[in-house]
């Protein structure tokens, strides 16, 4: 719920001289409000006629003129503000300030929870603690000494001016030139000696810290919105005329002008800065402390137990993304909140492509994507031992549709499970064209065979083994006289091709020359080929 604060400004004018008296209907004359509270402003005058005008500075870059006494006004962010009113009839100014104090919000970086950063997400159901440490927040006002514009601006034998308006100095004037520490403008002019630089004070002192006809050394180059700029610093030191604003009120709009009298150089002004002593401060920069009560701070969302000094547990009960919000409040009655998310992220693995088919006796490498995952227990739905690592190679050498469980246990226990299907089909007959090969000992083509081992054999490469996608064949080997050199009628893995001896035994090598051969290979797949042909042995290193 919005709040209204209201603020009485009373000022007396009469004929002939002004005063001014400020009454702030507020507890120790200091307004205290909440963010997106709406606050009622009004300023009261004695003896005021028609044709006034106020002008309201809210201290944070925002101004209104109004015709009449009152405005309403929020401020959307905690802070120290010092609010201003400027009332001008038949060209008499008064001005009075008020300080506004608007409850600032404490900083939520420090959330924390159990959840390990290296996880993007947990396990459903489990339970996670919330924390959110908040720190009591010291609010300095901060003095606004300087005006920059959002882009520099380009002047051609013209002027610019702009104002910095100082607020926090109650009855305070400069004593001498030392007050000032430093003047810094940042503008870019290609003849400085055409350019004149002016700062004026709320009572009219003015100062010329560069004139015509003098040139401006000693900048620092800088480049900003594709502009070249140079800022010059301007001290008591090298700036007798800093003692010209001896004796003026340090509240006040303070004017820096700049002429240029130069129509061919571009000058660019970007924008200035009044730096004075920090000693001045003193007695006059004020603050307030926000303290926040964590006995009273409530976390909330689905399933949040109650918060204790901040910190509550929390089982999300859903998979996605579950917000838990905090709010507390202030000594000043302001409620602040902020909101954090946690993602249930549920058990899951990777497995086969192209629409979970696989070929029997190839690898599936199943693998666990769930980042909480502590441990892991694979069931591969073919009767085989599970597994207990995190990635699973595994195969399957019949025929079939396997149902895959992974079983994921997090670091805290809760666990989850997920079930893919892995369809495991035979892979198409397919034979080699082979009509060469050298069983010589060297280890290459030393064997002869029609089948691919990459694609056909079992896992483990070797030649002994059965092609994984083979039912049965025959097979005879015979010379050029018609004689039977060896011949297979089964799939028994022991011969599974040719050694290039007489019936397989490895004792009785063939000689070198030509042989023929007639294959019948009958696959999983149903299919059946037939090939005949010639074999060409050699026996050359």
């Amino acid at each position: 719920m919005k709040h209204l604060t209201s603020i009485i400004i009373a000022m007396l004018l009469s004929i002939g001289a002004m005063s001014q008296t400020i009454h702030i209907d507020a507890e120790n004359g200091v307004i205290k409000a909440c963010p997106e509270d709406l606050i009622m402003f009004t300023a009261s005058v004695d003896g005021a006629a028609d044709g006034v005008s106020y002008y309201w500075d809210f201290d944070n870059g925002d101004y209104r003129t109004t015709r009449v006494p009152s405005v309403e006004y929020t401020y959307k962010k905690g802070g120290a503000y010092m609010v201003s009113v400027k009332m001008t009839q038949d060209d008499i100014s008064v001005t009075d300030i008020a300080r506004v104090m608007v409850g600032k919000s404490p900083d939520f970086s420090g959330y924390k929870s159990d959840i390990s950063s290296s996880y993007s997400g947990v396990c459903l159901g489990e339970k996670i603690t919330l924390t959110m440490p908040i720190a009591d927040v010291t609010t300095k006002y901060e003095v606004n000494n300087s005006f920059y514009e959002s882009t520099p601006q380009t002047l051609y034998g013209t002027s610019w001016s702009e104002k910095v308006r100082f607020k926090c100095y109650d009855d305070s004037y400069i004593s001498n030139a030392d007050d000032f520490k430093e003047v810094k403008l940042s503008f870019f002019h290609g003849n400085t000696s055409n350019v004149q630089v002016t700062l004026t004070s709320p009572d009219g002192k003015t100062a010329v810290l560069s004139d015509f006809d003098e040139t401006m050394d000693g900048g620092r180059e800088f480049v900003f919105a594709n502009k070249k700029l140079m800022e010059y610093v301007f001290t008591p030191a090298n700036t007798p005329e800093f003692a010209n604003f001896v004796d003026a009120p340090i509240n006040g709009e303070w004017k820096l002008e700049i002429t240029s009298n130069d129509t061919e150089n571009t000058c660019y002004v970007y924008g200035f800065e009044i730096i004075l002593d920090e000693q001045l401060k003193s007695g006059h920069i004020w603050q307030f402390d926000s303290k926040y009560d964590l006995r009273r701070a409530v976390w909330s969302g689905k399933g949040v137990s109650a918060t204790s000094a901040g910190v509550a547990d929390a089982r999300p009960q859903e998979e996605g993304t579950t917000r838990y919000s905090f709010v507390i409040s202030d000594n000043m009655g302001c409620m602040h909140d902020t909101s954090v998310f946690v993602n249930v992220e549920l058990a899951s693995f990777t497995s086969v492509e192209d629409g979970g088919t696989a070929f029997i006796g190839d690898e599936v490498n199943f693998s666990n994507k769930t980042s909480w995952a502590a441990e892991t227990t694979w069931h591969f739905g073919d009767n085989t031992p599970r597994e207990y690592t995190s990635t699973a190679p595994h195969a399957y050498y019949e025929r079939g549709k396997y149902e895959v469980i992974m079983e994921t246990k997090s670091a805290k226990g809760c666990i989850d499970v997920d079930t893919q299907y892995v369809n495991i089909i035979p892979r198409p007959l397919e034979i080699k064209e082979v009509n060469v090969f050298t069983p010589n000992g060297d280890g290459v083509n030393d064997v002869f065979t029609f089948f691919n081992e990459d694609e056909s054999f079992l896992s483990n490469g070797n030649l002994t083994q059965m092609p994984a996608n083979i039912k049965s064949l025959r097979c005879k080997i015979y010379n050029s006289y018609g004689q039977t050199i060896c011949k297979w009628e089964s799939v028994t893995p022991s011969i599974f091709g040719w050694d290039g001896t007489i019936d397989n035994k490895g004792n009785r090598p063939c000689p070198p020359g030509t042989y023929y051969y007639d294959l019948v290979v009958n696959g999983k797949d149903g299919s059946t080929l037939k090939r005949s042909g010639t074999i060409l042995l050699y026996r050359k290193k």
